[in-house]
């Protein structure tokens, strides 16, 4: 006997949303392989997002919304990569080494 039940009241409470976060997180990192920076800024988002609770269904579809929509702008042909927008990082290179070589 053949079964008219869709797949999707088989699986687990939360499992449509989690299904659509870890492809949502995949391609994220396909793209990273295209556009630099991309891969590092999806696993630094992804894990920092992580700590929403499982429970808080709103606020995980409206991240999940705001990645697809970053997904779709950083998927442009005029996104090459991206850039950090933090402090500047300081160099490794000792002062005193560079000021005895002029």
């Amino acid at each position: 006997r053949l079964s008219c039940q869709s797949t999707d009241r088989s699986m687990p409470p939360g499992g449509k949303i989690r299904q659509t976060v870890l492809q949502l997180y995949r391609d994220f990192l396909r793209l990273g392989r295209q556009k630099p920076g991309v891969a590092d800024l999806a696993k630094r988002e992804f894990r920092r997002q992580s700590r929403i609770p499982a429970s808080d269904v709103v606020r995980i579809e409206q991240q999940v919304r705001r990645g697809k929509h970053l997904l779709a702008t950083l998927s442009s042909q005029h996104v090459t990569g991206i850039g950090s927008m933090g402090p500047p990082v300081q160099s490794k290179i000792d002062p005193a080494s560079t000021a005895s070589k002029s």
